[in-house]
């Protein structure tokens, strides 16, 4: 078995020192090395020589060689100190250049004399009981050059003039900025000698220039010069600054440019906005995020949507124009959102917040949105309306559902909408099938199925009449007079007004064959017929010729009196027709006064008078063979507005109650506010508590309900 060798370690002992060399001779040499260095001249032995010399007496001289060089060090700083006094008097920027100098070449010096005592230095590191040499140096080079204010001072005052001519366009040397606030951060003295006077004096150059700009530049001139002194700023603290300073001289030049000018700023946001001025409002945004006033931004951009908004709504002059204007304007926030606020979050909030103002605004009005949404669609959905393109059609039914989302009072539009769609059917006035359907469909989608039942019932009931009317016209092959009759369910259509009429015999006998039909057809069911929206086309003979007139049933029932007799008085046609004074004079109106007078009136003037009379112009000639003759009958009078909206609001009192009733049936027992938070949940138009009350008082007289005995505020359900 092989013996294993013992490994044997021995205590470190400190290299002998040769007897023929002394502390003092190894020093003498150091010492003038180190003055050469700092006198920037030769030395006499080589850097290996002197670092021998340094490092075989480390012990036991280590402290005293430290000291030695560090009383060399001081009296080398304290002599270049006086160097820097003589330079204080002189102007420009001699001081800070000298002692960026002193500086640099302080630290070249230290580099050669750390690579000569690099023993020195190991030591220290291991025995962590002096500072480090280059530690050392850098807290002599601070507190014997900066022991006296006025070299301080001198250097920060030439230092923050030098940053000011740079911000001036001026000529201005970076090398120097860069050198002192490079010494500085060395030095462990940038914050309180570079950084704090730097934001102070750019807090006063920023509002002295935001003071003067905001006089004399438009806003989007005013934020595109705060962009561009950003990002000067920011290249400054790149080059010649240390990057923490960059957020802080970042944040003063936004504060004292932006935050300190928002009466200003204010004044001009509405110019942005009008303008569609992306880049000016994105920069706005981007400089309320970073001074945390995100809620002052959006104060401003709220209230001018809820101004401009208010403007259109709630000038009654200009209703024709509101839907137009509010789908425009809607156009244009949704377009300044899109490119203004582009990144996920900001896109977000501002459209969260267009929405709430649009909500606001657009039923300062109550009702009159809704009734003029229904009117426009009604506009956009006739027959002849060739203004847009099918594509434009179809975006600008979108944008209108848009703003339609908004109101709330959806069945007051539901109740003007049912009663033109009404009118188009009937008339036969319906532009396009797949339009009507597709807004329907888009109805639905916003409000639900029962919103548009009725409406989908509408087109059934037409789709149904012309089946019927064609196998009408198939068992009456005798009679040669066209007819379309429309049969139309009264629970599903608007109502009609009645209108007391004497049909002519020829009409009457048409009438009565189907009313026989129909009967064959569907047993216990009367027809009730309206003859306010009925049309005819008559062929006259003129003696230009024979022309076929479309006009109103009205207007075809007094023309046709004129083949029994060529002069009728007003008072004679009011007794054949049995016309009220309302339609009739609308029908003569229209008639003589027109612009296609087919009839003479005697006197002649534009108004249709009882003492009045008339014959055919049987002079009466047109290019055309087919001639539209104006139906008067047919525009919505004020009192027509008036009794949809009462139908509406008694629609909504049936609401109520039904509300009432099956909240209380599934509840039991509610307290008063529960109740009518419970409602006000479920109704899908705007109400107000107060109303609410009224009707649960009615409920109660009624017997649906009924109050505990022992707190009024407590409903208890009947069964």
């Amino acid at each position: 078995m092989k013996k294993t060798k013992q490994l044997k370690l021995k205590n470190f002992r400190a290299p002998k020192r040769n007897a023929a060399f002394s502390f003092k001779d190894d020093w003498d040499v150091l010492r003038g090395a180190v003055e050469a260095v700092l006198a920037h001249t030769p030395t006499k032995e080589t850097l290996n020589g002197l670092s021998a010399r340094v490092e075989r007496n480390l012990h036991p001289s280590s402290a005293l060689m430290y000291s030695n060089l560090k009383s060399l060090i001081s009296a080398h700083l304290k002599n270049e100190k006086k160097k820097l006094q003589q330079c204080l008097s002189h102007t420009e920027l001699v001081f800070i250049q000298t002692v960026a100098a002193t500086w640099n070449t302080f630290k070249r010096d230290m580099h050669l004399i750390r690579s000569i005592f690099i023993h020195l230095n190991q030591e220290l590191v291991a025995t962590a009981r002096d500072e480090q040499l280059w530690p050392m140096g850098s807290s002599l080079f601070r507190r014997i050059m900066f022991s006296e204010q006025t070299i301080h001072d001198a250097m920060v005052a030439q230092f923050l003039m030098t940053v000011t001519q740079d911000r001036n366009g001026e000529a201005a040397d970076t090398n120097v900025l860069r050198s002192i606030s490079t010494m500085c951060s060395e030095l462990f003295m940038y914050k309180m000698s570079i950084e704090a006077p730097l934001e102070e004096e750019t807090r006063k150059y920023y509002t002295r220039e935001g003071s003067k700009l905001s006089d004399e530049l438009k806003l989007p001139d005013f934020l595109q010069n705060a962009n561009r002194r950003v990002g000067e700023e920011e290249f400054r603290c790149n080059t010649y600054l240390q990057s923490t300073t960059r957020e802080n001289i970042k944040i003063i030049v936004i504060q004292t440019l932006i935050g300190a000018n928002t009466a200003y700023i204010e004044d001009g946001f509405r110019s942005l906005m009008d303008n569609d001025d992306s880049l000016s409002l994105r920069l706005l945004y981007s400089f309320m995020r970073t001074l945390r006033q995100l809620d002052l931004f959006i104060t401003f951009f709220k209230d001018f949507i809820k101004r401009e908004g208010e403007a259109i709504v709630k000038t009654p002059s200009e209703d024709n124009l509101m839907v137009k204007r509010l789908v425009d304007f809607r156009t244009k926030v949704l377009r300044i959102v899109k490119t203004s606020f582009s990144s996920t979050s900001s896109h977000t909030i501002m459209s969260e917040k267009a929405t709430e103002c649009f909500r606001f605004f657009i039923n300062l009005r109550a009702n009159k949105p809704a009734e003029l949404i229904a009117l426009f669609l009604d506009s956009l959905l006739k027959r002849g309306f060739k203004q847009y393109s099918d594509a434009e059609l179809h975006k600008l039914i979108d944008n209108v559902i848009e703003v339609f989302r908004f109101v709330d009072g959806k069945d007051v539009f539901e109740g003007f909408y049912k009663k033109h769609l009404s009118r188009r059917l009937i008339l036969d006035k319906i532009a396009s099938n797949d339009l009507e359907i597709m807004l329907i469909s888009k109805l639905k989608q916003e409000c639900g199925s029962d919103f548009t039942a009725s409406l989908e019932e509408m087109f059934k009931d037409i789709s149904i009449s012309t089946d019927l009317t064609s196998s009408f016209k198939a068992s009456h092959p005798e009679i040669s007079v066209g007819l379309k009759a429309l049969v139309l369910k009264k629970s599903t259509w608007p109502t009609i007004p009645p209108v007391n009429v004497q049909l002519p015999q020829e009409l009457l006998t048409i009438r009565n064959a189907f009313v026989d039909f129909y009967a064959t057809k569907h047993k216990n069911r009367l027809l009730h017929w309206q003859s306010s929206l009925s049309t005819c086309s008559l062929r006259v003979n003129f003696a230009a010729g024979t022309k076929d007139l479309q006009m109103s049933l009205y207007q075809a029932i007094i023309l046709l009196k004129f083949n029994s007799k060529d002069t009728w008085t007003y008072s004679e046609l009011q007794r054949e027709t049995m016309l009220d004074d309302h339609p009739l004079r609308l029908a003569l109106t229209s008639l003589a006064c027109g612009k296609v007078r087919v009839l003479l009136k005697t006197p002649k003037n534009r108004h249709v008078r009882k003492k009045d009379s008339f014959k055919v112009n049987v002079s009466f000639s047109n290019e055309r063979r087919k001639i539209k003759i104006n139906q008067l009958q047919l525009k919505q009078t004020k009192e027509e507005t008036e009794a949809t909206v009462a139908k509406v609001f008694e629609d909504r009192k049936l609401s109520v109650d039904a509300a009432i009733v099956r909240t209380m049936k599934m509840r039991k027992s509610l307290l008063h506010q529960k109740l009518i938070a419970e409602l006000m949940s479920q109704l899908r138009f705007p109400v107000r508590p107060v109303d609410l009350k009224k009707r649960i008082e009615v409920m109660l007289d009624r017997e649906y309900m009924e109050r505990d005995k022992d707190d009024n505020n407590l409903y208890h359900y009947v069964a």
